[in-house]
């Protein structure tokens, strides 16, 4: 039971950091959350929903939801991108607006840049919080505070190998609330594609700082003909996560993830479970033309 605690303790303390930006497992599907110059989903129209549970059955358990809308004119995409997480009573909502531009280099490699704004509301219903002295004025109200937030990113696209490098919360040097503000993330990720007669492999890898300290993970996707996926990834922090999908209609692909913390030093394996779902909808030409070679659909034949 004492560890039960400690870990729980560690963990949300952890996670009030890493929370602030994106921690999700489908990342290699929704590159556009770390990214906002990435065209890894590129339809004409896509739209894309998230739903995930972090360590599931534990009391506070970390949750995050995500909507996301974007819109491709002519190597131009907009996209908007909303998403509610709550670690117990400390809940953040963050909403942007994102612009990124494709430039061509070749017929099979192009180049992309993009920025995004918006603003995070972070909330602390300190109200619903037990105190060890209920005479502690901190419980007697709920705080909040509305800070700005801007990213920019790049994506080199090449004929079987994407690259892609971004900053996140770049509105901490203009903000007065210095302890609410999001930490500024800094994002470097890989993915090659590995054609056989059957299958189209990718291994991919995506890197994490922030704060001095830095996060890498490492996985592959295993896609067959134009049905389904499988994956799996593993983190330096011993996050094992596995990964299916498949195409439940022409434009519309579902996916599951399930992570689990392998580390024994705390809580025995498979005892932190996470789970994770996706629906992705697009819209437009179908033909996986390898224009936007990144996007879910796309992802099959490219």
């Amino acid at each position: 039971m004492k560890k039960c605690i400690i870990f729980s303790i560690l963990m949300i303390q952890a996670l009030l950091t890493l929370g602030q930006d994106l921690n999700i497992n489908h990342y290699p599907f929704y590159r556009d959350g770390l990214n906002p110059g990435s065209f890894i989903q590129a339809p004409e129209v896509n739209v894309f929903l998230l739903y995930n549970n972090e360590f599931w059955g534990f009391a506070e358990e970390p949750q995050t939801q995500i909507v996301d809308v974007s819109v491709n004119l002519n190597d131009n995409k907009l996209g908007l991108m909303v998403y509610n997480d709550i670690i117990g009573h400390d809940i953040a909502q963050n909403i942007k607006l994102r612009y990124a531009r494709l430039f061509s280099l070749s017929d099979n490699s192009s180049f992309s840049l993009g920025l995004s704004t918006g603003a995070v509301h972070k909330r602390l219903q300190a109200t619903k919080m037990e105190f060890e002295d209920p005479s502690d004025p901190v419980h007697m109200n709920d705080y909040a505070h509305t800070v700005l937030d801007f990213d920019f990113g790049a994506e080199l696209q090449l004929d079987k190998l994407i690259v892609g490098l971004s900053t996140n919360h770049l509105g901490k040097p203009i903000s007065e609330f210095d302890e609410v503000n999001p930490v500024m993330h800094y994002y470097g990720y890989a993915q090659y594609t590995i054609p056989t007669r059957t299958f189209r492999f990718k291994p991919n890898v995506l890197m994490r700082y922030w704060k001095k300290t830095f996060w890498i993970e490492a996985g592959v996707l295993a896609f067959y003909k134009d049905q389904f996926w499988l994956g799996s990834s593993y983190t330096d922090y011993h996050d094992l996560n596995f990964m299916a999908g498949m195409k439940v209609l022409k434009n519309i692909h579902f996916g599951y993830a399930f992570k689990s913390n392998m580390n024994d030093q705390i809580l025995s394996p498979w005892n932190t479970n996470s789970h994770e779902i996706f629906l992705n909808f697009g819209f437009g030409d179908g033909s996986g033309s390898g224009k936007y070679p990144n996007s879910v659909r796309n992802m099959f034949s490219n």
